[in-house]
């Protein structure tokens, strides 16, 4: 079993507050679920509010290493990056992030973060 974490907005702040420079206090990113234990893929929701919005990383974080940039996101869109597969729906302001066929490698913290500058 492959243990996978997604961070809360304080933890993408702590990280990522270069991400987040301008946003205001109505500005929030949250992540579902908080902790997800995965057998064969697993997918991440990343939801945001926002009145400024110009765009969305994932990023993943293996413990003890930085932070790896997985995707950007500028307008509604789909990416895929070998096993990784992510999606932003501007209109449901939500970001999903797949992991196909997960293996022991994936175990990491995954971090989406807003860019309301």
């Amino acid at each position: 079993m492959i243990f996978l974490e997604s961070a809360e907005l304080t933890s993408v702040l702590c990280v990522c507050h270069f991400f987040l420079t301008g946003a205001s206090g109505q500005d929030k990113v949250e992540q579902t679920p908080s902790s997800l234990s995965i057998r064969e893929g697993g997918t991440m929701n990343c939801s945001y509010k926002t009145s400024n919005f110009y765009g969305l990383q994932w990023y993943r974080q293996v413990a003890g290493k930085g932070l790896e940039f997985l995707f950007l996101f500028s307008s509604k869109d789909q990416k895929e990056s070998g096993r990784l597969l992510a999606e932003l729906k501007t209109e449901s302001t939500i970001s999903f992030l797949h992991i196909k066929d997960a293996q022991v490698g994936d175990s990491a913290t995954y971090f989406c973060a807003l860019d309301a500058q």
